[in-house]
């Protein structure tokens, strides 16, 4: 529920921010920056798998978005519309130098069970981090959505441009791949872990025979 609330809570800090820049206030505009850059920033370094890419990405993200700010007509659904002029910088970007050439991934709309984001503590979120990196575009774009900036099925849908069905579908493969990923990144870590502890252990041995 509180969830529910503070969601309800932005929309209307957007709707009333977008109103007044409408209106002709350029302090708003200053507002819904701060408020989201660093949040689309992030979305878009996952997207494109590129600090330097993402951060030309945004700013042509903002730049658009002050042009084309004006022409909004639902204030409320800002965030989305931010997202979505987002995603079309971070397709253009990944077009301009041929990248990620991705298998197909099957987009049959899924009426399975919905997708829970795997559990993860707040000191393993590097390892989240990582394995996300290792996730194809359209894979990665839907979880960060879904999972990290606590979008609805209807936003992201909006967003990518797909229908309700074929989100549902990407995030069903996404979230089994990033499980997949998540295994195989603990597997080294830990496989490092046990490396260093035994090497620990070799070289006090060592120590104490030269004693």
């Amino acid at each position: 529920m509180g969830n529910l609330d503070a969601e309800a809570h932005a929309c209307d800090d957007d709707r009333i921010l977008v109103m007044r820049f409408q209106q002709g206030d350029q302090d708003a505009f200053a507002h819904l920056y701060r408020q989201h850059h660093r949040a689309l920033l992030y979305f878009l370094a996952k997207s494109l798998g590129d600090m330097e890419l993402a951060r030309d990405a945004a700013q042509e993200t903002w730049l658009k978005a002050y042009r084309k700010l004006s022409t909004l007509r639902t204030p409320s659904a800002f965030r989305c519309w931010l997202y979505a002029v987002g995603r079309r910088e971070a397709l253009m970007a990944l077009r301009r130098r041929s990248a990620q050439r991705e298998a197909p991934l099957p987009d049959e709309p899924w009426e399975g069970e919905e997708v829970e984001m795997p559990e993860y503590r707040p000191e393993e979120a590097e390892r989240l981090d990582r394995a996300l990196d290792g996730l194809p575009h359209r894979h990665r774009e839907v979880l960060v959505l879904r999972f990290l900036h606590e979008m609805s099925y209807a936003e992201i849908a909006a967003v990518v441009d797909c229908n309700l069905g074929t989100v549902r579908s990407r995030l069903h493969y996404a979230g089994k791949a990033l499980r997949r990923l998540l295994e195989g990144v603990a597997d080294v870590e830990a496989g490092i872990e046990d490396a260093c502890e035994t090497g620990m252990r070799r070289e006090g041995g060592r120590e104490h025979v030269s004693e």
